[in-house]
């Protein structure tokens, strides 16, 4: 199995690339719904909206589970289609690329996800609800497995299972990866207005539980959350224009994904944000408060804050931001995860002399001055300009009777992860360079930057009457 990047789409690693408008991808016009398709639900609200969206996706097409002709096997292979290599799909939870032709496979190649489940719906997979491919998404078979038929909440203990990540599980619920909360959330309103009762068919409802019943499905304050959270992309889009094109019904909030506030929000409404706040990289050691966010929108006024501003993070990754929106009488304040860059006092030198790629990695030596940019770190040196030496400077002198050799250099000193260390050798023939107790410190001066001290180090000449000396620098 090739694992795919999907949850840098969304929000699992970089949360800043996606949205409902103004988004990184170029909307492509072939995902669109038709003109006029939702034309007779304009202007509605609450159960005038979900009665008018049920009449323009009800009577769909209706495919076999499996079958020696077109079934739900072969529509799943071209609407999850892996972008990156056709002959894959891409698997929900996990956000594996499996060879689409691997059907099951004696369990190890992918399986269907009933996304609301058969046991909470009162269906089976004879030809209606459960082979309804909107509801459907490739699943590993174990993961399959272990969602079973839990609800969608937050919280929970985490379950790693093939990949997982980001991902929990309780007795009763059940929290995918970020990358994918959207669109679970928007296939659970699909089915709730899809299926309403009529010809025999299951009257599915949401509630705000998770309780295990059936005909009904939660936790809808939740779904609701991710589904502003986690908003529609392209992969999302296509598949829906995909299936659409075999059963002849859309997902419309996928299409207008205004629809489902307007049919179960609470009184007070869930922005949405629709390019999330790119943070400057951080220093170690500093907090959050030294970052500022910029790029930011969501579909009302408001402004983007750290949830935490005096955390201090020890590793790049996810930090929490909140969004308040100017109308607070009307709308909720949003938490969304950011990706925080975290460089060391290394690589911001290297960005501040304008290094980028291999050029700031440590061992290299742009300006070709035989001082890679370690040491150029190390002794103030500019990794542009091979004008200036580093040193050490190396002098002799004699104290109490004593012959020393000195040498003396410009050391960093702000960053607890660098190593300066002076070694000697007494003949170039000895094996190893060691300090021996013999190498000393006769003094430092604060060079007046800051970050640098002006060192002197002696050692004595001894019997041999020489040395040879050496920096090993490291961090």
């Amino acid at each position: 199995m090739e694992r795919v990047r999907t949850f840098s789409r969304r929000w699992g690693v970089c949360i800043a690339f996606w949205g409902w408008a103004g988004a990184s991808w170029a909307a492509n016009p072939a995902y669109d719904p038709p003109a006029g398709y939702y034309n007779s639900a304009a202007g509605l609200t609450r159960a005038g909206l979900k009665a008018a969206l049920h009449e323009i996706i009800d009577d769909h097409v209706r495919y076999p589970y499996t079958s020696s002709s077109t079934d739900t096997w072969n529509i799943l292979r071209d609407s999850d289609q892996d972008p990156n290599n056709p002959a894959n799909v891409i698997l929900v939870y996990n956000g594996v690329s499996l060879n689409g032709a691997q059907e099951y496979n004696g369990g190890s190649g992918w399986t269907r996800e009933h996304v609301w489940p058969q046991s909470l719906g009162g269906f089976d997979t004879s030809t209606g609800p459960g082979t309804d491919c909107h509801n459907l998404k490739p699943c590993d078979d174990d993961i399959n497995t272990g969602r079973s038929n839990l609800e969608f909440d937050n919280g929970g203990t985490p379950y790693t299972q093939n990949g997982l990540a980001q991902t929990y599980r309780d007795s009763n619920s059940f929290e995918p990866n970020p990358a994918f909360k959207g669109d679970v959330a928007r296939i659970i309103f699909y089915m709730a207005v899809r299926y309403e009762g009529g010809g025999g068919e299951p009257d599915l409802e949401l509630d705000d539980f998770t309780n295990g019943g059936i005909y009904t499905f939660g936790k809808l304050s939740t779904l609701l959350l991710w589904h502003a959270l986690d908003p529609v992309d392209e992969f999302e889009r296509r598949r829906n224009s995909r299936i659409a094109a075999y059963q002849g019904n859309r997902n419309p909030f996928i299409d207008r994904p205004e629809f489902a506030q307007a049919i179960w929000g609470t009184e007070l409404l869930v922005p949405v944000i629709t390019v999330a706040p790119v943070p400057t990289p951080l220093l170690q050691g500093q907090s959050l408060a030294s970052s500022s966010l910029t790029g930011g929108a969501a579909s009302v006024a408001g402004t983007f804050a750290w949830q935490n501003p005096s955390t201090v993070p020890t590793a790049s990754g996810l930090q929490n931001v909140v969004f308040t929106p100017t109308q607070s009488s009307q709308y909720q304040t949003v938490s969304l995860a950011v990706s925080v860059t975290i460089q060391s006092l290394f690589q911001s030198w290297g960005s501040g002399y304008g290094l980028t790629g291999t050029s700031a990695e440590a061992g290299a030596d742009l300006d070709g001055d035989g001082f890679v940019n370690l040491a150029e770190y190390a002794l103030g040196g500019n990794p542009a300009n091979a004008a200036g030496g580093l040193g050490p400077t190396v002098s002799t002198t004699n104290t109490h009777g004593t012959n020393w050799l000195r040498f003396a250099y410009r050391a960093r000193t702000n960053d607890a992860a660098l190593v300066i260390q002076p070694v000697f050798k007494a003949s170039l023939t000895e094996t190893n360079w060691s300090t021996n107790g013999v190498v000393q410190k006769v003094s430092g001066q604060p060079a007046g930057d800051g970050v640098h001290e002006d060192q002197v180090w002696q050692t004595p000449l001894g019997a041999e009457a020489r040395r040879f000396l050496k920096l090993n620098i490291s961090r």
